[in-house]
């Protein structure tokens, strides 16, 4: 009798894993993160692959269907079950992709890293002079240098 309680609390749990599970296709809309309101088709167009791939490992109840993770990169060999989460396969995962790309295409991503934090940075410089006092000597200097 004790076995039978513990066997339906199991598969009643499982149940309610699996009712929780979301397997996304292009058309789903993301619903958390930073792209609320962007469909998983959107995040591919405009090449977020990463990010779904970092979803993908870190979201336990975020599954995606199998041609969207070819499309992000991700192959059988590298899928994990869900539910369930594991970043260091993620981690394994992008050494894999890092050990795979040619020499150009590293420098293409570095180049495009190196672009996205100096817009950051000119983004933070921005912010902090339109909140402060926009004559102060460092901010008409930045603009005497042609950094704003």
């Amino acid at each position: 009798m004790k076995h039978i309680k513990l066997f339906e609390t199991y598969t009643n749990q499982l149940n309610e894993d699996v009712l929780r599970l979301r397997t996304l296709t292009e058309k789903s809309k993301m619903g958390f993160g930073k792209y609320y309101d962007y469909t998983v088709g959107d995040l591919l167009k405009i090449d977020k692959n990463e990010y779904l791939q970092w979803v993908y490992y870190n979201s336990d109840m975020i599954n995606f269907m199998p041609e969207i993770l070819d499309k992000i990169g991700i192959t059988d060999e590298f899928r994990i079950s869900k539910p369930g989460k594991n970043p260091y396969k993620f981690d394994n995962f992008k050494k894999f992709i890092y050990k795979n790309m040619t020499d150009e295409e590293r420098f293409n991503n570095l180049k495009k890293l190196t672009h996205m934090k100096k817009q950051d940075k000119l983004a933070n410089l921005n912010d902090y002079i339109s909140k402060k006092n926009q004559f102060t000597k460092g901010v008409m200097q930045s603009r005497n240098q042609g950094k704003l």
